[in-house]
């Protein structure tokens, strides 16, 4: 689907896959570009596999997931699985974009980039950056890039695992780092296994980030980069309250294939997340309870 402006559309119950370019996306639109639009229980994977009968990629060599230009939304991806991409699994220019109860796993390239005011990660599974292939790249899990001054982000019990490193797990105007943004993240669980993917954030970027899990086991000393400074492990609850340093003790990891992000007993990130702003629901439409605290990440125990 190539569409440069529309308003009110629903994508729904659809496949798309195995596309020459991209699954959904369009080009800079004249007129808003994409507004009031809805994607929910869809399927986006393997774009640019294939390309005219051949194995591709074809004339570009990146397809995403989901890809559109500058827009003014607002736009809501909801229970979708975008898997196996050649390019990004999602990857919106729009504002008001808001992503939730969906899947990101296994894209070539990063997994979810964020470019417009007023946007929002919530419930969602982000892993397998590379899909299986160790090359280093300059992509990764999560990304936020905006030339708009004081445009908000929010990450909300949001799983991201990344196992080939060698590139931030996250980064937050690395490009802009002078232009300031407002960034929330609450009771999620950022895991990096590989070597040398700390969380950058740049010189500008305010932030609230209270009651999350953080892991990475071959540099505890690089979890976050931000104004010249490194915090570690030792150092995470500097940042914001609640936070934690542990092992999620995640079911089964994954890389290029089929993981399973549910909690261990003993996780550290069970009842240890806040209710404050947290989804009534878990990734999988289980309540989170109320009352005591949730959990962290994109899974209820």
């Amino acid at each position: 689907m190539n569409i440069s402006d529309v308003n009110g559309i629903q994508i729904l119950n659809s496949q798309i896959s195995y596309c020459g370019f991209g699954c959904i996306g369009g080009p800079e639109g004249q007129e808003g570009g994409w507004q009031n639009v809805l994607i929910n229980r869809c399927i986006l994977s393997y774009s640019g596999h294939y390309y005219q009968g051949k194995r591709g990629p074809g004339p570009y060599d990146r397809p995403d997931g989901f890809g559109i230009e500058t827009s003014n939304g607002p736009i809501e991806i909801a229970n979708t699985l975008v898997e196996h991409n050649r390019g990004d699994g999602i990857d919106s220019k729009a504002e008001n974009t808001y992503i939730h109860h969906c899947i990101v796993a296994n894209n070539s390239c990063d997994g979810i980039k964020l470019w417009g005011d007023n946007s929002k990660i919530e419930n969602t599974l982000i892993y397998g950056r590379g899909d299986g292939k160790r090359e280093i790249t300059p992509w990764s899990a999560i990304v936020i890039s905006t030339e708009k001054s004081n445009s908000s982000f929010l990450i909300i019990n949001v799983t991201v695992d990344d196992e080939i490193g060698n590139n931030y797990l996250m980064y937050v105007q690395y490009d802009y780092p002078d232009i300031p943004i407002i960034l929330t993240m609450k009771n999620n669980i950022l895991s990096a296994r590989g070597p040398n993917s700390p969380i950058f954030l740049g010189n500008s970027v305010k932030f609230k980030i209270e009651n999350n899990l953080f892991y990475m086991p071959k540099h505890p000393e690089r979890v976050i980069e931000h104004l010249n400074k490194t915090y570690g492990a030792k150092e995470v609850n500097n940042i914001g309250k609640g936070n934690l340093y542990g092992d999620p003790l995640f079911i089964k990891t994954a890389f290029g294939n089929l993981g399973d992000y549910h909690l261990k007993d003993g996780s550290p990130a069970i009842d240890n997340g806040t209710l404050d702003g947290a989804p009534t629901t878990d990734l999988d439409n289980k309540p989170r309870p109320i009352g005591k605290g949730v959990d962290m990440g994109a899974y209820e125990k």
